[in-house]
């Protein structure tokens, strides 16, 4: 019997990482191995496969698998994920020109912030309970805001669907009682940063909001005004 195994890609995610994915044929069973790697302080991921057969995907519970994945996966070497393929495989499935590929993912779970429960953090996504939202942090770079309205449309973090906060949403992480008036994670301590609002009575400008002093203000947004600002981007929950 000839076992026709395609496609074996690994996941990268922001922080636990599959590696060296290999998938190799013993028997009646499809065996994968793989490295998996953790960020600093992860000890353990969650490690989902999906394999498709034909056209048709399975994920893991409707799979006859055994091994390392699912919850709790600990990080390490020589991880191994074996496949009773025979058991799964329909009848008439035609080995020589089917196609069986593997995905395996490796996640995080959700980690909340030391500063209560507001904030929870996945995959570099800062899930916020107390409006409903999902925040990506700054990235570090300064823009004027019809780069920033671009950025945060083209950012692909997550699968996309970014825009820039209103005031009202950027206010709310101003907290006094942290560093630079602002938790860490969104990388905009004492910074200015954007938000979506154009001001009323002048379109050439736009709002933005300093965590040093937690005072509004508004700059020019196109490229020969002098204001470069941080970009937080938001979206709804998903």
């Amino acid at each position: 019997m000839l076992l026709l195994i395609l496609g074996a890609v690994p996941y990268m995610a922001s922080a636990a990482e599959v590696k060296n994915l290999k998938v190799s044929q013993i028997g009646d069973n499809a065996v994968a191995t793989y490295d998996l790697v953790g960020g600093a302080g992860e000890q353990d991921a969650e490690v989902t496969v999906v394999i498709t057969i034909g056209n048709e995907r399975r994920t893991s519970d409707k799979l006859s698998l055994t091994g390392d994945f699912g919850k709790g996966v600990k990080v390490g070497t020589g991880k191994k994920i074996v496949w009773n393929v025979m058991k799964d495989i329909p009848a008439n499935f035609d080995f020589e020109n089917g196609e069986l590929s593997w995905d395996v993912k490796a996640t995080v779970p959700a980690v909340p912030l030391a500063w209560g429960s507001r904030f929870t953090l996945r995959d570099g996504v800062i899930d916020d309970s107390e409006l409903g939202l999902q925040w990506a942090p700054a990235n570090g770079q300064v823009m004027n805001h019809y780069q920033a309205e671009e950025y945060a449309r083209n950012l692909s973090l997550g699968g996309g669907g970014w825009r820039l906060p209103t005031r009202a949403e950027l206010k709310s992480l101003y907290e006094e009682s942290a560093p630079g008036h602002v938790y860490p994670v969104f990388n905009v301590t004492d910074m200015w940063v954007w938000t979506s609002d154009v001001d009323a009575a002048n379109s050439s400008l736009a709002w933005d909001f300093y965590f040093r002093s937690g005072d509004e203000g508004r700059g020019d947004r196109d490229v020969s005004g002098s204001r470069r600002d941080r970009v937080l981007a938001v979206r709804s929950q998903r």
